[in-house]
C-alpha cells in the first residue's frame, strides 16, 4: 500500500469517516467561529482546520468544504463523530440561521491517492482534472460512470490524491468502475 501511494495509485474506503452538512445563511459565520482557519472562502474549496475549546485546547482536527454560499460539509474521523457533533450543537446559538445534519450514512467516501490517481480518475470522467482546471483544494461535482460524486483534490500522503464522496446507493457502481479501470493503472 505504501509503495502504491508513493509510486502508483491506491484506493482506501474511508466511508467510516464522520460527515456533516451545515446549511443556512449563517453557516459560514458559525463554522468560522469554531475554526482556527477561515473556512468561509471561495465556493468549491476544502480547508483543513482545527477546532479549539475556550481554553485553546484542541477539540477536533477536520476538514470543511464550502459547497455553495450557504452549505458546508464537515468531515472528521469516526472516533470523533459524537464529539464533533456535540461540539457543533453545543455552540450553535438557539437563534442561529443554520442547521447541522449528520449525513455519514448517506455517503460513501473513497480515497484515491498516488501519482497515477489522476490518470485513473480521468479515464472515468468527462471533468477536466488538470492542474489548471482542478487545482489543489478544489472540490467539484463530477461524473463517474452513472454517478455524480463530490470530488475533492486533497492528499494526506504527500502525493496527488482525491476524495470521492458518493451517494450510498451508487457506491458499489463507483467502486466497481474504479476497480475495473484501476487494473489498467496498477491499482
Amino acid at each position: 500500500e505504501h509503495s502504491a501511494c508513493r509510486e502508483g495509485v491506491a484506493m482506501v474506503d474511508m466511508s467510516f469517516m464522520s460527515k456533516f452538512l451545515v446549511q443556512g445563511p449563517e453557516a459560514g459565520d458559525f463554522l468560522n467561529s469554531l475554526s482556527t482557519a477561515d473556512v468561509d472562502g471561495p465556493v468549491d474549496t476544502i480547508t483543513y482546520t482545527q477546532w479549539l475549546d475556550g481554553r485553546g485546547m484542541m477539540q477536533a482536527d477536520l476538514t470543511v468544504t464550502k459547497l455553495d454560499a450557504s452549505t458546508f460539509m464537515v468531515v472528521a474521523t469516526d472516533t470523533q463523530h459524537r464529539h464533533v457533533l456535540t461540539h457543533m450543537l453545543s455552540r450553535l446559538p438557539s437563534d442561529a440561521r443554520c442547521e447541522v445534519t449528520d449525513v455519514t450514512g448517506s455517503q460513501a467516501y473513497l480515497n484515491l491517492q498516488g501519482p497515477k490517481s489522476r490518470e485513473l480518475l480521468q479515464a472515468l470522467t468527462k471533468a477536466d482534472l488538470s492542474d489548471e482546471s482542478f487545482p489543489f483544494r478544489a472540490s467539484k461535482e463530477i461524473d463517474v460512470g452513472y454517478a455524480k460524486v463530490r470530488c475533492t483534490r486533497i492528499t494526506y500522503v504527500g502525493e496527488l490524491g482525491y476524495e470521492l464522496y458518493v451517494p450510498a446507493e451508487q457506491a458499489v457502481h463507483v467502486f466497481d468502475r474504479l476497480m475495473e479501470e484501476g487494473q489498467k493503472h496498477g491499482l
